[in-house]
């Protein structure tokens, strides 16, 4: 069973309905079923944290990308089973989990900046069509044009300089994750 696979069955499993989205009932039910029992609270603001669009229902693709982004840690903070994972850890497993806790924050930072990255770099093809579009326009006059090349330069350095501070946003979280 491919991750995918699995990912899919889980989703189903949530959606008794087969609506094609879930909502804060079925996974709190679908959770009680499996015999957790969290809070409506702790699952309502876990779902909140998942429903990105605020439509109060959570499509497969939005679970996919959700559960992709949530780590281990996540999941035993929502179900209250923190205490469970430490009990009995020896000096080096506390040291382990630690280093899995900081590989986890840093794969889900590094997944926040590329999912910026992606919305950036389709912004900036977006912005940049559009001006090209107008510059290209018959009939344009000089001065409109010279305008329209001087907003493209802008453009373009305003899109350099958001391009550096992600690149540094991604070198403090690469040096981070050798600490």
């Amino acid at each position: 069973l491919s991750k995918e696979d699995g990912l899919r069955n889980l989703f189903d499993y949530i959606d008794v309905e087969k609506a094609g989205a879930v909502d804060v009932r079925n996974l709190l039910s679908a959770l009680q079923r499996v015999g957790l029992n969290p809070t409506p609270e702790d699952v309502q603001k876990v779902f909140s944290s998942l429903d990105h669009d605020k439509g109060n229902r959570i499509s497969y693709p939005q679970f996919r990308r959700a559960i992709g982004l949530m780590q281990p840690m996540d999941l035993m903070r929502l179900f209250g089973n923190t205490q469970a994972l430490f009990e009995g850890a020896s000096p080096t497993e506390l040291r382990d989990i630690e280093r899995r806790i900081l590989r986890g924050r840093v794969n889900r930072e590094m997944q926040r900046i590329q999912m910026q990255v992606d919305d950036l770099l389709s912004r900036h093809a977006s912005e940049q069509e559009a001006l090209e579009s107008q510059l290209r326009s018959p009939g344009i006059a000089p001065q409109a044009a010279a305008q329209l090349q001087s907003d493209l330069e802008a453009l373009r350095q305003r899109h350099t300089t958001e391009w550096e501070a992600f690149q540094g946003k991604l070198a403090s979280v690469t040096a981070g994750a050798g600490a």
